[in-house]
């Protein structure tokens, strides 16, 4: 029988381990990030690599998500899904705040949310970037290994802007 009791799901802390770029027309990046140090939690992770949008990057697009979860050697998919519509910059600035962070300082992407949210098109160097994996509207998960796939795709086009998969942890905060 699977453990379901308090210790099972909570308050967590993030970490990614490898992001990987998936096919899409706008966007390309390899970035890197620093390995997690359990003795030391709440060290953010930095982040570090290029990213290159062909095209703005704003609210035209549908955001989808799909988190798969580790169990008994297997990746259990679609364990969470969310779909953000018309939300493509929106979601990133309002769903991963810390990121979206590291846009706003490196693209100029706007910080106020009176102001459409928008990343203009450009190529964009990141050297040690630190980065909360904070995730504001996703309080308590079960713990565990996940898989993290992102994907937003043009309204009108279906044409794929944005696609990042990351391997990642979620472990009780201490």
């Amino acid at each position: 029988m699977a453990h379901s009791g308090p210790s099972a799901r909570g308050p967590y802390i993030a970490y990614g381990v490898q992001p990987i770029c998936c096919p899409s027309e706008n966007e390309q990046f390899s970035l890197r990030l620093s390995h997690f140090n359990p003795q030391r939690p709440y060290d953010p992770q930095m982040i570090s690599g290029y990213l290159t949008f062909k095209e703005d990057f704003g609210d035209g697009y549908m955001t989808s998500v799909a988190i798969d979860k580790r169990s008994n050697n297997q990746w259990k998919e679609n364990f969470f899904l969310m779909k953000f519509s018309n939300m493509g910059c929106s979601a990133m600035r309002n769903q991963i705040p810390d990121l979206y962070r590291i846009f706003v300082e490196t693209t100029g992407a706007p910080k106020s949310k009176k102001v459409p949210c928008v990343i203009r098109a450009g190529h964009y160097i990141w050297k040690n970037e630190s980065v909360n994996w904070n995730f504001p509207n996703v309080p308590i998960v079960p713990y565990g290994h996940y898989r993290f796939r992102l994907r937003c795709a043009a309204n009108d086009t279906g044409k794929v802007h944005m696609c990042v998969e990351v391997d990642g942890h979620a472990i009780p905060k201490p």
